[in-house]
């Protein structure tokens, strides 16, 4: 096996045993749930469809997992000593790096399933008309948009995650660069614009999932969130090579 699958499959196994994770995968569901539930309602008689509420719904509480299940994936080595020992092997640092992320994106896509699988049997159930002329090329369509992103708030995770030694530290940095920030500097451009949401529009991150969920899938974006995600698991190497160096 190679050093990707062997760290990937740690990450996992250490994180499936642990309480706050099985928290983390609970919260997410609720309030995922909770917001699917306020958007049909707020959606009725629109022209949203089932498969577009659900993204944007679980899109708001991704990159609060992704902090929690990255938080640790490298703090926690350093403050056991064992990243001394992983060092010492002949394998690189790129490859640790890409394990570890891969191992916390696998448990994203997991949860996303998940809450596809409920969401979608909550309705069969309580409203099945609400599923009439969706198929499940629309459901596909809006889970790729939500994997795209969990890439990206993964990377940034386990990137923080090398860069700090606490995890209270990591998960409010990933929340901060992924949540408060982003949506902070829009909200401000919008109060700020005398035509407020009209001269910006919908918040991008927001825009991205609906156009994607909803059968637009431009080019540039897939292209810009790999890149992001690819650039930030770069800068996450060249820190753990710097503990190599050290």
């Amino acid at each position: 096996m190679s050093a990707i699958r062997v760290t990937a499959a740690r990450t996992i196994g250490r994180s499936r045993h642990q309480l706050l994770t099985a928290f983390a995968l609970g919260g997410f569901l609720a309030v995922s749930a909770l917001f699917f539930a306020f958007g049909l309602e707020s959606a009725e008689g629109g022209e949203l469809s089932v498969s577009v509420i659900w993204a944007t719904s679980v899109s708001y509480v991704l990159p609060a997992l992704a902090a929690i299940l990255s938080m640790e994936v490298w703090s926690e080595e350093r403050l056991t000593g064992r990243i001394d020992i992983l060092l010492t092997l002949a394998i690189r640092e790129r490859d640790f790096v890409l394990g570890k992320f891969f191992g916390v994106l696998a448990q994203m896509v997991f949860a996303i399933a998940l809450s596809l699988l409920l969401s979608v049997s909550a309705l069969a159930i309580q409203a099945p008309q609400a599923l009439v002329g969706i198929g499940l090329g629309a459901f596909l369509l809006a889970t790729t948009a939500l994997v795209l992103q969990s890439a990206l708030w993964c990377a940034i995770g386990v990137a923080l995650s090398a860069m700090f030694r606490h995890s209270a530290t990591v998960i409010c940095s990933t929340l901060l660069l992924t949540v408060v920030l982003p949506r902070g500097v829009w909200f401000g451009l919008r109060a700020w614009s005398p035509l407020g949401r009209t001269s910006f529009g919908e918040f991008p991150l927001d825009a991205h999932v609906i156009d994607i969920a909803s059968g637009m899938v431009p080019l540039g974006t897939v292209v810009a969130y790999a890149l992001s995600a690819v650039m930030v698991l770069f800068i996450a190497s060249k820190f753990v090579a710097c503990y190599r160096f050290s």
